[in-house]
């Protein structure tokens, strides 16, 4: 049986906020209510999908995700989901690292694996 989140839901230990595609996003329930707010897409980047919202600025659109708003990532890092769940948000399960660490880590982990920052020759 398959469920259809249409709304923002707060259960007792997380929050789940709708996307489009009938996809959803796992967050903690201190970041809930500040997210809830905003309509959040799923994007695909690199092979995986992600939540996104759109933002324009001085007539151009850029994407915010949702898990570098919630982790307050600077511009020079990037947020690694633990588990490689792309849809859950929950700050346990991401990490804000450099992308050389990053890289490192994906490598060490899947070892012949080509990382996701890298293009296939």
């Amino acid at each position: 049986m398959r469920y259809v989140i249409t709304e923002p839901a707060k259960l007792d230990n997380f929050g789940l906020i709708p996307l489009t595609h009938g996809m959803v996003a796992i967050v903690d329930l201190d970041d809930f209510e500040r997210l809830k707010k905003y309509t959040w897409h799923a994007r695909k980047s690199f092979a995986r999908w992600y939540a996104m919202r759109r933002v324009v600025s001085n007539g151009r659109e850029h994407w915010i995700r949702m898990h570098r708003e919630i982790m307050h990532t600077p511009h020079d890092q990037i947020t690694h989901h633990k588990k490689h769940r792309t849809m859950d948000n929950r700050k346990s399960m991401l990490e804000n690292m450099t992308q050389k660490d990053h890289k490192f880590l994906h490598e060490t982990k899947f070892p012949g694996r080509v990382p996701r920052l890298e293009k296939k020759p």
